[in-house]
């Protein structure tokens, strides 16, 4: 592996690293704790949320992330014979289905349109949730 493959790996191991330990975060407490709130608190907490991870930091790390996995992807499927090249495409193409889920759009999700009564469908906080992660 070259010393460029070998920074592009660090980089796009480090940013899966942060984005995988905010997606745990946000699923492992800040829904319970947003489930606590009255619905009408809870939704106008992911609402803010949603305004507020549209930044530089989260965006730049979350789809810089998947440009560098797409990066190596290609340089390893060019470069096949060497022994860490199916590790990097595994790695790579999984980052990329899990960032890429259908129709993703941070700003307008499923606990943003509301639940409970809030919501056009009466949906329950636990499908919020479920759609959310």
């Amino acid at each position: 592996m070259t010393d460029v493959a070998t920074l592009l790996t660090f980089l796009a191991a480090l940013g899966s690293g942060l984005i995988a330990g905010l997606f745990f975060a946000f699923s492992s407490f800040v829904m319970q704790a947003l489930a606590r709130l009255p619905s009408d608190q809870g939704v106008a907490a992911m609402q803010a949320i949603n305004r507020v991870v549209i930044n530089p930091v989260f965006l730049g790390t979350f789809f810089g992330t998947a440009l560098l996995c797409a990066v190596l992807v290609l340089m390893a499927a060019t470069d096949w014979h060497q022994a860490s090249s199916p590790w990097l495409v595994a790695g790579g193409v999984l980052y990329l289905i899990a960032s890429g889920k259908a129709g993703f759009d941070v700003s307008a999700g499923f606990a943003s349109n509301g639940y409970g009564e809030h919501s056009p469908g009466r949906y329950g906080m636990f499908a919020a949730l479920l759609t959310e992660i």
